[in-house]
């Protein structure tokens, strides 16, 4: 018997490859553009892009914002949640790599937790502290790479070095495999 949700439907997974990409996509995105056009344009130029999005997303799906009586909180949420972070993390792009930001990223939960705790009084449960320790052991997979190189040995590897006087963090690998004949094949 599955003692789990049945699988997941093929929707779901590109649903989900989606998030990711959407959620961890902006951090290569600042490392590129940030040292080019400057912290405060690049997120001034995201906050336009997504408030595009979300008026075209309301006027498609017909939801009415309110936006004349609420303004104010927009403004606040808008200010605290992603113009302030969103600075913060472009400033930083400047200097820290995508991963890095990726990972301080990913603290929003358990920063979440501590502040609903101290000003909500929110409650820990075993399932929140699950949650939070299984993120805190998925960060440890940041730190190596993503297959075990032993267990590949003809696949063609190489590791990324940071290229020397980059500004921007371009990455470059030696590959030392050649494609196709050479003049020793005859």
């Amino acid at each position: 018997p599955r003692l789990l949700r049945p699988a997941m439907r093929t929707s779901d997974v590109i649903k989900i490859v989606f998030l990711g990409t959407v959620w961890g996509g902006p951090f290569a995105f600042i490392r590129v553009c940030a040292p080019i056009i400057g912290a405060v344009w690049f997120t001034l130029g995201r906050l336009i892009v997504a408030s595009i999005v979300l008026l075209a997303w309301a006027r498609w799906s017909g939801v009415d914002l309110a936006f004349r009586r609420y303004w104010k909180q927009y403004f606040v949420v808008g200010l605290l949640n992603t113009a302030g972070p969103w600075t913060l993390y472009a400033f930083a792009g400047k200097t820290i790599s995508a991963s890095y930001m990726s990972i301080i990223n990913s603290s929003t939960p358990w920063m979440s937790a501590i502040l609903g705790a101290w000003f909500l009084g929110e409650k820990m449960t075993w399932p929140k502290a699950i949650g939070l320790a299984c993120g805190v052991l998925g960060l440890g997979s940041y730190d190596r790479d993503a297959f075990d190189r032993a267990a590949l040995p003809n696949a063609a590897t190489a590791d990324f070095v940071p290229v020397e006087g980059s500004r921007i963090g371009e990455l470059a690998a030696d590959w030392d495999i050649v494609l196709g004949l050479t003049p020793a094949d005859g």
